[in-house]
This record gives C-alpha cells, structure tokens and sequence, in this order.
C-alpha cells in the first residue's frame, strides 16, 4: 500500500507539532537527521518498511519528549 510513510509523518507532525511552527520545525529536523526528508515523500511514494521502522522509533521518542 502506497503512502503509508507520508501519512505517518503526517500524524507525527499533527501530533506532536499541533500547529506549533518552531516544534514542527523540530520534528522535520529530527526527521532529517534520521535520513527522511519530509518532502521526498507523496501519497503515491511506494513503502519501505525501514523507514517505516524509524519512523515508529521516532514517534516513540517523541512520546517520551512531549507526553510526560
């Protein structure tokens, strides 16, 4: 199923970001230093379990960070 990366980075950034612009700013940071460039990815961008896999491993340190 194509585009389930996008929208995962979609629910991170909803998520955690709420419409902040400096923490999203953040997150697509970390994003990027994790080696996934938010805007190389569309709805129709095949899936890579890999980056799936880190994206989940983000979302869990994200938890950790922002829901105390």
């Amino acid at each position: 199923m194509a585009g389930q990366i996008k929208q995962n980075i979609d629910v991170i950034m909803e998520k955690f970001g709420n419409g902040d612009a400096l923490v999203e700013n953040l997150i697509s940071t970390k994003l990027y230093l994790r080696g996934i460039r938010r805007e190389l990815f569309s709805k129709d961008t095949p899936d890579d379990p890999a980056i799936l896999t880190r994206l989940k491993e983000i979302e869990r340190e994200l938890e950790k960070l922002f829901l105390r």
